[in-house]
């Protein structure tokens, strides 16, 4: 799987403020740093050719984002609403993500990479060619959520839903997978023979198997 990664080129980006960005705002080949946007209005937010770095956007209300090249860098969304938003070629590092809600959004050519995705809900989304690198996605959300072509790496998801997900190309083979919800709807999932062997009484219970010695 290529995933194709953002272009920014850094050295035609603005440096822009708060006061720039506001609901219903289109902006293009910007930069944003250490700013606060902890829990502001910013419904249908547009970015073209971006760098965010250590930026809060925690619980602010960001629904129909739209994010197209763009670099996010050790910025905080926690519980944030992103919902029916759109996110095209975007690498997002060391975010912190608890909580974040990606509902209804469609993601394409992502990279999360040392993200914190505790409980972030990613229901009904649209996944294609996204990589969770080195991600926590404990207990995170993916109930009716299409995938294709998703890759979780080096990560840990523990109590994760998948739950009447579509999967197409789906490789969690160097992941922790503990006690998944929705095994039934994984068909398409790529696991490694040890991942089974810790996975079989989960999955001998979620069929109805009876097993005796």
């Amino acid at each position: 799987m290529k995933i194709s990664p953002p272009k920014v080129r850094t050295a035609v980006l603005q440096p822009a403020n708060e006061t720039m960005l506001v609901v219903e705002t289109t902006l293009e080949q910007i930069s944003l740093a250490q700013l606060d946007f902890t829990g502001k209005h910013l419904e249908n937010v547009s970015l073209d050719e971006a760098l965010i770095e250590h930026c809060n956007f925690g619980q602010a209300q960001l629904e129909k984002l739209s994010l197209l090249d763009t670099r996010l860098s050790a910025c905080d969304f926690s519980a944030a609403n992103c919902s029916e938003g759109s996110l095209i070629r975007v690498v997002c590092k060391n975010g912190r993500m608890t909580g974040v809600d990606f509902s209804r959004c469609t993601l394409k050519d992502i990279t999360f990479k040392e993200c914190k995705l505790t409980l972030a809900n990613f229901r009904f989304a649209k996944l294609t060619r996204v990589q969770f690198v080195d991600c926590i996605l404990d207990e995170a959300d993916f109930q009716a959520a299409q995938l294709h072509d998703v890759i979780f790496q080096t990560s840990h998801l523990q109590k994760t839903d998948f739950s009447q997900c579509t999967l197409k190309n789906v490789d969690a083979r160097s992941s922790q997978l503990l006690d998944i919800r929705g095994w039934d709807s994984l068909k398409g999932l790529t696991i490694d023979s040890t991942q089974l062997v810790m996975l079989a009484p989960q999955l001998a219970l979620e069929l109805g198997l009876v097993v005796t010695d």
